[in-house]
Parts: structure tokens; sequence; C-alpha cells
């Protein structure tokens, strides 16, 4: 087996599926095949990952980590390289200031890239209870 270092989404599986069946890439897919990392131990794939869960949203490089509230506020930033475990919260300590600055930039510009389309609500109904 082999391990890759490059960062992956789940997002990145529903790309890497129309690819081996030979479908050509859908508009507006967030993710990427993984397949050229299977054939390459140095491609590129994401500069960063990110999650959206409850009110948190989350960017991760590779090594760092930032949570945060829907409304802003920094909830957390971890060091990955020298805290995997993430025990250690760096929010408010010397230096994180200008982690904080980049990831939520990096944060930003994934938003204004990946719009939603809130306007249609599932509702239940009694076909998919």
């Amino acid at each position: 087996g082999q391990v890759r270092r490059q960062l992956v989404s789940l997002l990145d599986a529903f790309p890497t599926i129309l690819e081996l069946a030979g479908c050509p890439p859908r508009r507006g897919e967030f993710g990427r095949s993984l397949l050229p990392l299977a054939a390459d131990a140095k491609a590129e794939h994401h500069d960063a990952v990110f999650s959206e869960i409850d009110a948190r949203t989350m960017v991760r490089n590779d090594r760092y980590k930032l949570v945060m509230a829907r409304n802003g506020d920094v909830l957390k930033l971890y060091d990955l390289e020298t805290d995997p475990g993430e025990t250690v919260n760096l929010v408010g300590r010397d230096g994180g200031d200008a982690i904080i600055r980049d990831l939520r930039q990096r944060l930003l510009r994934w938003l204004s890239e990946t719009p939603t389309d809130n306007t249609r609500q599932c509702r239940q109904t009694p076909a998919n209870r």
C-alpha cells in the first residue's frame, strides 16, 4: 500500500467515480477526482479542505486547522504538525493572529467560490417520510 499526504475531501468521491466511469466532470462540482493522486504521489490536489457542520465552519490546510462559528467568531486553532491530537487551542496565543487571518481569508474565498442555493429547502411530504 501507499500513503498520500495531499489533502482530500469527501467531495472528491463523486468526481472520482465519474472519471472511473468515463464520464466528463460535472460543472459546479466542488471536489476533484482522486485518480491523479493514485497515479502520481506528487500530484497537486487541494491547498485546503473545508467542512460545515451545524453553526460551525472549518478550514484546514497542510499544517493548521481553524474552526469558526457562523457569526465569524474564531473558536479553535490547532497546529496539526506539533499537535495532531488537537489538544492545544492556539486562539489568543502569540503568533496565532496571522495564521487566523490567512485561514479566514482562505475560508472566505472558498465560501464565495461555492455558492449554495438555500431557497429550496427539503420539506417532508408523505412520499419521503
